[in-house]
């Protein structure tokens, strides 16, 4: 039985950060190949990550529906939807992978839906030249992670619950493992490896309106960039475009946009007056995401949002039998909603990190014994993401990376290892009285810069302003943020200050990136360069720790792995 929380005192082959789908999938690879592995993960697994929150689709080919139904074919929609920047190598690892990794997690116990053939039941979404989108109805990232955390423990993988990795320990540049808040316990403990996974998601928890679990904070930015990783394509983040601003219980929860805006919904102004086609000739049913967020941000920038700066999905002209669809009929009945009859109140919020750590095709990164898979890495959707690729992303760079770590803890001896940030995390419990700053307050002040200045529409000014907001909070706020309380034991104060520092990192490289690229492109949208730009900008954006700050430098696409 795999050993839980302060049981764990041993040293590692490999440890993993992150216990949403990457970081389980990533564990149970290592572990299956022979190594000694431990997950740190800041909060309870099966419920931690964004894993959970995928609501429907795991898209996967398999070969259903002729010659050309390949995985070269879904590679080559990953690199289409990605608007010239798709790593071709990355995205060939996912395509080939997904059909592997559906059987996979069908043999740790998630039962797919099948047709009365046995057959995949396939969904269509756009952008997919086949429909490859397996599921068990919304559920299907939750059955996901309980299937991925009861195969964890099979395979004796050692969960350390309620932990924070707050660094990774080099010894002469090597990635020798972690410095953890025990946060059960209130230890700091220097514990070694031959290899480290982040596996830690995306840091759109650095928006105040957003659709993942608040915990998304970008730990695993925060600790790859002190360690000296490169990092590629950060300035893309997806907005999801239709998340509920209103009632007050379905805020921040998705709109299945995809599904029923192909079923005849439509998108409106406060006036009542149809919108979407001011900004482009192409049918709605067949536009990408970054589409329809751009044009219902224009609308509501131009004035003609609602008064909580949203706007409205009409289905009342639907036929019924398409608006209570199998799946979303009790999604909607939950929420006390009746889409048939009213309109829904809807707005864009900050869903996914197309760029991140700098991977290799098995998940290496610049530093040696440092490794990275899922949401936390870039390159492998460039400028924006092709639906239904998030879940499989997840299981299909966990096992690969896992299996890399572990081969390459064998080859490695167990190092010494120094901690530089210890001294820092113990002035957060000899300083916690009375605060100069409330951390609460201090997060919700970035929260509120970010989604004012780097949402979907973004420009130089609004970027600069952002940028010294974060150097100012970094200056004046951060030294003087410090819990309430003197406990060491589950003070989620010091928890938040380390988030408060993790998204400070994330949000300041974003912005970086964001005002260096002068186009727009996908899931990038500048106000005063709204024009995509192959001649100038057909290259990636790939940011380091420099010794003034972060060191920025343009790559082109030939180049895309070093």
């Amino acid at each position: 039985m795999a050993k839980r929380g302060r049981a764990i005192r041993d040293i590692y082959d490999v440890l993993v950060v992150g216990s949403g789908g990457a970081g389980l999938q990533a564990a149970i690879s290592a572990a299956e190949s022979g190594s000694k592995v431990a997950v740190i993960t800041k909060g309870l697994t099966r419920y931690s990550g964004a894993t959970a929150s995928g609501n429907f689709s795991f898209c996967a080919q398999f070969g259903y529906f002729g010659a050309d139904d390949t995985a070269q074919r879904y590679a080559g929609d990953i690199v289409k939807s990605g608007q010239g920047l798709a790593d071709a190598e990355l995205a060939a690892v996912l395509a080939e992978g997904a059909g592997r990794a559906a059987d996979a997690l069908e043999s740790y116990g998630v039962t797919w839906r099948r047709d009365p053939s046995g057959r995949h039941a396939l969904a269509t979404f756009g952008g997919h030249a086949y429909p490859r989108a397996i599921h068990v109805g919304l559920r299907t990232g939750k059955i996901m992670m309980t299937a991925l955390a009861r195969q964890a423990e099979r395979t004796h993988v050692d969960i350390w619950e309620y932990a924070f990795a707050v660094e990774v320990l080099l010894q002469q540049g090597r990635a020798a493992g972690l410095l953890v808040y025990d946060i059960a316990t209130g230890e700091l403990r220097e514990v070694p490896a031959n290899a480290v996974v982040i596996a830690t998601g995306g840091p759109i928890a650095m928006f105040e309106f957003h659709t993942n679990p608040d915990e998304m904070t970008g730990d695993g930015h925060a600790l790859a960039y002190e360690a000296g990783a490169e990092f590629i394509d950060l300035e893309f983040i997806q907005h999801y475009p239709t998340v509920f601003v209103a009632p007050p219980a379905a805020r921040g929860l998705h709109f299945p946009t995809g599904r029923l805006l192909g079923f005849g919904a439509r998108l409106i102004n406060a006036a009542g007056e149809e919108f979407f086609h001011k900004y482009t000739d192409t049918p709605i049913q067949f536009v990408t995401r970054d589409e329809v967020a751009r044009a219902i941000a224009l609308e509501v920038r131009a004035g003609r949002g609602t008064a909580l700066g949203g706007v409205y999905v009409d289905c009342r002209e639907m036929p019924v039998a398409n608006v209570r669809d199998v799946h979303f009929e009790s999604y909607f009945k939950d929420l006390g909603l009746h889409v048939e009859r009213e309109l829904q109140e809807v707005s864009t919020a900050a869903h996914y990190g197309l760029g991140g750590i700098r991977i290799d095709p098995v998940g290496r990164t610049c530093v040696p014994g440092l490794y990275a898979a899922g949401e936390v890495t870039g390159g492998l959707h460039g400028a924006n993401r092709l639906t239904g690729t998030a879940l499989p992303e997840a299981v299909v760079f966990g096992a690969v990376t896992g299996a890399a770590a572990a081969r390459e803890a064998r080859r490695a001896t167990q190092p010494g290892c120094e901690s530089r940030h210890r001294a820092w995390v113990e002035s957060l419990f000899a300083d916690a009285a009375t605060p100069a700053r409330s951390v609460g307050e201090v997060t919700a002040s970035l929260r509120g810069v970010m989604d004012r200045n780097a949402g979907v529409l973004k420009s130089a000014p609004e970027l600069q302003t952002a940028l010294n907001s974060i150097a100012a909070i970094e200056r004046e706020q951060l030294p003087l943020t410090r819990p309430r309380a003197r406990q060491r034991r589950f003070n989620w104060e010091i928890v938040q200050c380390l988030e408060l520092r993790s998204m400070l990192v994330a949000a300041r490289l974003h912005c970086l990136a964001a005002l260096a690229r002068e186009e727009s492109r996908g899931a990038h949208q500048r106000l005063d360069w709204p024009q995509r730009d192959d001649a100038n900008w057909l290259s990636h954006l790939v940011v380091k720790a420099g010794a003034n700050g972060p060191a920025l430098r343009r790559e082109p696409l030939r180049s895309a792995h070093g």
